[in-house]
Formats: structure tokens, sequence, C-alpha cells
């Protein structure tokens, strides 16, 4: 999984964020993306995908899902990532455990008061979806160490 981008998906308000997994799924055309499941199911996203798949190239390789719950895959993931995208605290924190690099981390969340001890005073602001290079940067990001 070298040099992979990492997604965390789950909804929001009862809602998957389609754009985020549309994003995925199209830069999946300049490396591997890995989806990391946090209370979605793979029939889910495929919903959200299957209009999509559609209309890109069959040359795509698409996207690898990963349930949060799997540690060994999501360890492996997030270690050799260069793109990690943080939709919640507990894909934070765990990479945290896993010794990603503080001085290296994005993210959309909030600092929030039980963070882990090395990342909580690094939290900053991602760029808005608008303003990201979607072919070079494919999501909000954490360069893993």
């Amino acid at each position: 999984m070298l040099g992979c981008s990492v997604i965390e998906i789950m909804p929001s308000n009862g809602r998957l964020p389609a754009e985020l997994i549309e994003a995925g799924y199209r830069s999946s055309q300049y490396g591997l993306v890995v989806f990391v499941l946090n209370n979605v199911t793979p029939q889910a996203i495929n919903l959200v995908l299957d209009p999509v798949v559609r209309t890109m190239p069959l040359s795509i390789p698409g996207v690898l899902y990963i349930e949060i719950g799997d540690e060994q895959r999501v360890r492996d993931a997030i270690t050799s990532a260069s793109i990690v995208y943080f939709a919640s605290n507990a894909l934070y924190n765990l990479a945290a455990s896993y010794g990603v690099s503080p001085a290296l981390v994005y993210s959309d969340l909030p600092p929030q008061p039980n963070d882990t001890a090395e990342l909580p005073a690094i939290h900053r602001q991602v760029p808005p979806p608008e303003t990201v290079d979607w072919r070079r940067h494919s999501f909000h990001h954490v360069f893993a160490a």
C-alpha cells in the first residue's frame, strides 16, 4: 500500500459524504485509494459510486474498502499512506498511536479534550475543497510520516 491515499468515510447527520466518495474514486486513477469505513457498509458506498463508475475509464483500479475495526489493515494503510483524511477522532487517535508525525497532520476536526497527548496541539484547519488541486491532493489531508 506504499504511497496510498486513505480516506475515512462515515455518515454525518445520517448522510454519506457523496462528494468525498466520488472524489476519492475519481482520484484512484492516479494511485491506490483506501476507504476506511466507519459505520458505513460497502454496499452503501457502491450505491453512491454506481453512477460515477459508468462515466470513468475502465482502467481505473477503484478503491479498497477497509473496516475501521480491522486494526492490522488500517495500520498498514495509515503507516504507508502519503495522504490521510480523518473524519473522526477514532481514526485520528489510531493514527497517533501508530506514530503519525504531529508536524505533518492536518484535520478538519476541532480539538477535543480527550485527544491523545501527541496530537491535540497541532490541529489545523484544512483548506476548503474548492481550493484543493484534486489532481495533486485528492482530499482534505494528513501527510503520514
